[in-house]
């Protein structure tokens, strides 16, 4: 498919045809050109799973993280999305193959915080928790260091030859962020065992890890989208808290 729309939009849609292709065969895939950024990616995750299913979703990205042991950002933070339904909560994988996605990076900047870990390099080629640092060339840090920096190629290879689009080279060319490459694979999970025992595998692996004792006192271990479920359920009482500068921001745009 090629289009050059909103990305929200777009995404919307594909992964929407990719569901009804797993409902009625048992598997979707879906290959996006020419698209534009999708923001969260982990919506469309929540989406296929609300819809009953499992989905595989990636997008490939403009320059922004070195390969290994190059100082120049040539590949991308790629995100990648994994969701798999469950009644008693979804399991959704939202995570961008940096360290820190820049979202993220920008929110520690705003707030005026350092990361609490490394997440890229600064302008002297060394690794840096210094948000304003990263940001000065946008070079983020590859998760798993070499592990990361292999996977975002592969993701930016599945795309680009899947939907015959843009590479993250390509992608560089361009003056913004546009025309990227996008991958929705949607699994009806129906077709391996009914919702019973599905359930009760989930649960086993979820209560097998829950149950490890923590490093540190008070803290807890969560599977792959709880903590968004937690978030979503404050934010939907309490009000989504939004930052001062960037609301100012909008305003004075109205």
């Amino acid at each position: 498919m090629a289009t050059m729309g909103t990305g929200i939009i777009n995404a919307t849609k594909c992964t929407t045809r990719a569901i009804e292709l797993a409902k009625t065969h048992g598997m979707g895939l879906v290959a996006l050109r020419n698209t534009n950024h999708w923001m969260r990616g982990g919506t469309y995750g929540w989406q296929a799973a609300n819809a009953g299913c499992i989905s595989i979703l990636f997008t490939n990205t403009k320059p922004n993280m070195p390969p290994w042991g190059g100082k120049d950002s040539r590949i991308g933070n790629n995100p990648f999305i994994i969701s798999i339904p469950r009644e008693s909560g979804h399991i959704v994988l939202d995570m961008a193959i940096s360290q820190f996605a820049f979202g993220k990076i920008n929110e520690y900047k705003l707030k005026g915080d350092k990361l609490p870990y490394p997440g890229g390099w600064d302008a002297d080629n060394n690794l840096s928790n210094d948000p304003e640092k990263i940001l000065q060339k946008e070079r983020g840090l590859p998760i798993g260091y070499w592990k990361g920096s292999a996977l975002s190629m592969i993701l930016d290879m599945l795309a680009t030859l899947l939907s015959a689009g843009n590479s993250t080279y390509k992608v560089g060319l361009k003056a913004f962020e546009t025309g990227v490459s996008q991958i929705f694979l949607c699994i009806a999970p129906e077709v391996f065992n009914d919702k019973n025992i599905q359930e009760t595998l989930l649960n086993e692996i979820i209560d097998y890890t829950h149950d490890v004792e923590p490093m540190h006192a008070g803290d807890k271990i969560y599977y792959p989208g709880e903590r968004t479920l937690q978030t979503r359920t404050k934010n939907l009482k309490n009000g989504i808290p939004v930052s001062t500068e960037i609301w100012n921001t909008v305003l004075s745009l109205m």
